[in-house]
């Protein structure tokens, strides 16, 4: 989805009352190598992350489970680092293991989804999934 039309959604969604954004970067762009286009993709969403603050949004989440990849340790560090405690972090998808758990928690996330806490909180490296 072209920037503009996320931009629009997302003012569109708020207008309208929704509490939460799910976005995500343009990955056939990434694949293309068209970086420039993800780069600015990227400060976009920086931006919406701004302005999901000034909304009075409670959590900003890491990925909607619909990308290549789920949660990500820099990806929260960095929504972080925008938001400091002005927003609460979900950490979403792929995490496998309580050590990668732990260090999204360390790094800001206070919410985490995932489809394997059970084998989580067990001990066990979760299979499947990212």
């Amino acid at each position: 989805m072209i920037t503009q039309a996320k931009a629009h959604e997302t003012k569109l969604a708020i207008d309208h009352g929704a509490n939460e954004i799910d976005m995500v970067i343009n990955i056939g762009r990434f694949k293309q190598g068209d970086y420039e286009y993800v780069l600015n993709d990227i400060k976009k969403v920086k931006k919406a992350t701004e302005i999901v603050m000034k909304s009075g949004a409670e959590f900003i989440k890491t990925s909607t489970g619909f990308s290549f990849r789920g949660a990500n340790l820099e990806d929260v560090k960095t929504m972080k680092s925008v938001c400091g405690d002005t927003l609460l972090i979900k950490a979403a998808g792929g995490i496998s293991n309580m050590d990668d758990l732990k260090a999204m928690y360390e790094a800001g996330a206070t919410r985490f989804g995932t489809s394997r806490s059970v084998a989580i909180v067990e001990g066990q490296e979760a299979k499947g999934g990212y």
